[in-house]
């Protein structure tokens, strides 16, 4: 940065130059100097001052020939005449580094060893000058680099070696000293003998535990077996003394028979009990003579028990002792090898320090050879060279790049659109969705209203705000959906159907506007017709007729007042070929919140059978489906339900919500109607220019 000066930009009375360029004899700007622009202005006597845009004054004069000299900044102006004004832009020092970075493309190749430095700039020698400094600058970094590491290392080896060398004459002095000290010799001969010795003694205490372990375990059955009950007498050996434990049955032990006197108290048993089974045979048990033999014989008993528990006593007395003497020994054989252990300690402790002594030298000496030759470990294989053409901007490749990233985002904008839009926009998604048929589609509107001319005893019916032509073509598709649906017929019973609700999954998709266009339809071909205002918490169709709603079908269905003081007749423009008709409206009346239980009652399914006796066809207006139940009383009631759905406007779920409740309604849907939608082009203009026909 600082050689280069890639921070600072020159302009020579407008054209950009490089700093070298403009001050050839002497330029420098170090990290120091102020941002800003400056600029350097010729003043009178050949003077010349260096001005900063935002201060507006001098902040260095020098005169001709002599060096400028501010803040980081010296310059030598150019000689001669032949400029008025050069403009100086400094970048802050650390905004320049990380542009001149970003300008740098490095790729490496750790297969060869390979470091590909690419530059990028506005001028192509300044482009070929960075690199070059670049790679100059690296192997020359390189190279102080490695020396100082050289250098490190090498004073870091020679601590160590003096180090490891005082270790190493400490350990040999104390292997000698130790070894004529202790007389380091026969080691392995007392250790064989010690070795002898301790197992003698093992095999021994062992032999000994194995006797009182089996000694204890007969003596513990023998005092836990139960003694012979009074009046028993010893038959062959087999039976007992009253009173005395089986001891006998301890002269069995090999060991224990051994002790003489062992052997006197079975022998004075066997004698005794012979004389008392002789005895036996002409006395009886309770006899004085076989009650002091069965005395004797006890006594005797407990002898061999006592005995027997003195022995197993002088058995732990003797394995105590051999543990004692195991124990000498064990300590006299670890003991053995102590001074050999230590004397090999040594000995391996000074081989250790000898290796590593001779690795720390070779290694010292290599970093010292290293210090001294100056043979960089890098080199430039190919020096930059000036690029011919710009790599940048690439017309063929910008344009390439924005024709598919526009192409490539409208296509993603469109998937994205498709598939989260989960609104329905034509004929087929919603024959589709729903899997009922559309007999209708009404086109759109500028804002909703009557199409068809229609009178009301005060005033008149408000209209669409369309243009004739275009309500022409609305009132077409209206009586065509009214041509369908006299093809339906009613479920269970002849004939057309008598009475329709039109209903639709949530507010704002038309259903109002299509109840009513309907009910005027009808009416306009000479069909008397009533149009019920079911939704009595909005009252859609008093706003969309523009009458009051004082009274209504609530106050009716409360019982307030009878269906005839309710009704507003309406007039309807007569249509060609037709006679006149006539339409009745029934407000909602007043809002409600028991709507829903009205409806559900006996009194409105009993005014819409009246109505159908008395009028040609009855048209229900109810509240949204998905946002009132109200709708699913008057759904069940009647002959035929349409379902309203506005193209762009209704979602698939609400849709499929409203068909569910349908369903569980037990409602009998003849249809769809498509509101707010376009029929295809061609039949548009046939329709158009039907209507416009005399």
């Amino acid at each position: 940065m600082d050689e280069m000066d890639l921070h600072v930009s020159v302009a020579w009375d407008g054209i950009p130059a490089r700093p070298s360029e403009a001050f050839p004899q002497h330029f420098d700007a170090s990290a120091a100097a102020p941002p800003g622009v400056f600029w350097l202005r010729r003043g009178d006597g050949g003077s010349v001052g260096l001005f900063s845009e935002s201060a507006g004054f001098p902040m260095a004069m020098a005169d001709a020939g002599d060096t400028l000299r501010t803040g980081g900044l010296s310059l030598l102006p150019p000689a001669g005449t032949g400029w008025s004004q050069i403009r100086l832009e400094m970048a802050s020092f650390p905004a320049a580094v990380q542009e001149v970075l970003e300008r740098v493309a490095v790729r490496t190749d750790p297969a060869v060893d390979l470091i590909e430095v690419s530059c990028t700039a506005h001028d192509p020698a300044e482009a070929q000058s960075l690199c070059d400094g670049i790679a100059a600058q690296y192997i020359q970094l390189r190279t102080v680099l490695q020396r100082a590491e050289a250098s490190s290392t090498a004073r870091f080896l020679g601590e160590q070696v003096d180090v490891v060398r005082g270790h190493l004459a400490a350990v040999e002095d104390s292997l000698e000293q130790f070894a004529s000290r202790n007389r380091i010799v026969a080691l392995e001969e007392q250790a064989s003998e010690e070795v002898r010795r301790l197992a003698e003694l093992d095999a021994e205490r062992q032999a000994i535990e194995d006797e009182r372990t089996a000694l204890s375990g007969l003596v513990g059955r023998v005092e836990r077996t139960p003694l012979a009950p009074a009046g028993r007498l010893a038959a062959g050996g087999g039976g007992g003394t009253p009173g005395s434990a089986r001891y006998r049955d301890l002269a069995s032990f090999p060991t224990f028979l051994q002790q003489g006197p062992v052997s006197q108290l079975v022998s004075t048993l066997v004698e005794l009990e012979n004389e008392r089974g002789a005895l036996l045979r002409r006395r009886t048990d309770s006899s004085p003579d076989v009650v002091a033999l069965d005395t004797r014989i006890a006594e005797v008993e407990n002898q061999l028990g006592d005995f027997a528990r003195t022995y197993l006593d002088n058995l732990d007395s003797r394995s105590r002792t051999l543990s004692a003497s195991l124990d000498a020994s064990h300590d006299r054989l670890d003991a053995l090898p102590t001074q050999q252990v230590a004397y090999a300690r040594l000995e391996r402790q000074a081989s250790l320090l000898g290796e590593l002594f001779g690795f720390l030298e070779t290694r010292r000496r290599e970093a010292e050879v290293a210090e001294k030759v100056e043979l960089p470990s890098v080199r430039i294989l190919d020096h930059a060279s000036e690029p011919i053409e710009p790599t940048s901007p690439s017309w063929s490749t910008s344009l390439l790049a924005a024709l598919f990233l526009g192409l490539g985002g409208g296509l993603a904008l469109a998937f994205y659109q498709e598939f989260t839009d989960s609104r329905v926009r034509d004929r087929r998604e919603v024959e589709l969705g729903t899997g009922l048929s559309v007999i209708g589609i009404i086109p759109s509107l500028p804002r909703a209203g009557a199409v068809f001319e229609g009178q009301i005893i005060r005033g008149r019916v408000p209209r669409g705000g369309a243009s004739a032509r275009r309500e022409e073509v609305v009132r077409e598709a209206f009586r065509g959906l009214l041509t369908d649906l006299e093809f339906i017929q009613r479920p269970g019973a002849a004939g057309p159907l008598r009475t329709l609700a039109v209903v639709s999954a949530g507010p704002g998709e038309g259903k109002t506007f299509t109840s009513s266009n309907i009910a005027l339809a009808r009416a306009s071909v000479g069909a008397n017709t009533l149009l019920l205002d079911a939704d009595m918490r909005a009252g859609g169709v008093s706003e969309f007729f523009g009458i009051p709603s004082l009274t209504g079908l609530t106050e009716v269905l409360t019982g307030e007042v009878a269906m005839e003081d309710v009704v507003r007749l309406m007039r309807i423009e007569k249509a060609k070929d037709t006679s006149s008709g006539a339409l009745a409206v029934v407000p909602a009346g007043r809002p409600t919140p028991r709507s829903a239980a009205l409806l559900q009652g006996d009194a409105f399914r009993r005014i819409l059978r009246e109505a159908a006796q008395r009028y040609d066809m009855v048209v229900v207006d109810t509240p949204p489906l998905n946002v009132l139940s109200d709708a699913m009383p008057v759904a069940a009631a009647v002959d035929g339900v349409l379902l309203v759905v506005r193209g762009g406007r209704t979602e698939r779920d609400g849709l499929e919500m409203a068909l569910h409740r349908l369903e569980r309604a037990g409602a009998h849907v003849v249809g769809v109607v498509l509101n707010d939608s376009e029929t295809p082009k061609r039949y548009g203009v046939y329709n158009t220019a039907y209507a416009l026909q005399p």
